[in-house]
């Protein structure tokens, strides 16, 4: 296959991102739109620490323990077996991180 022609002379075999990719103005919020959000997030911590953010608390706070037990087991296991550091916590973080969707499926919030 002929890269040249297929991309254009000047990209190369590899497609460049487009100039507005990372700066769309079509992504950004606006100011209202970010003091809602912001709100939003405050109002939700407040509730999750005075406990009334979900319907059961206990099961909220057992998935996040099992959460953070399963992903600090694997950070040891994974040292364990002779990896640095560095490596060990983003692929715990990466696993337990992605964990948290199935533990989390069956919440209830208020």
């Amino acid at each position: 296959m002929n890269w040249q022609r297929y991309w254009g002379a000047s990209m190369g075999p590899w497609p460049a991102l487009p100039a507005p990719f990372l700066g769309s103005p079509s992504l950004r919020l606006s100011a209202e739109e970010n003091d809602i959000m912001w709100a939003m997030a405050q109002n939700s911590i407040v509730l999750f620490f005075r406990g009334k953010l979900f319907a059961e608390p206990r099961k909220a706070f057992l998935m996040i323990f099992v959460g953070v037990l399963v992903t600090a087991s694997l950070l040891v296991m994974i040292a364990k077996l002779g990896a640095p550091l560095w490596m060990a916590a983003p692929v715990a973080a990466f696993v337990g991180g992605g964990l948290q969707p199935y533990l989390f499926r069956n919440l209830r919030y208020r």
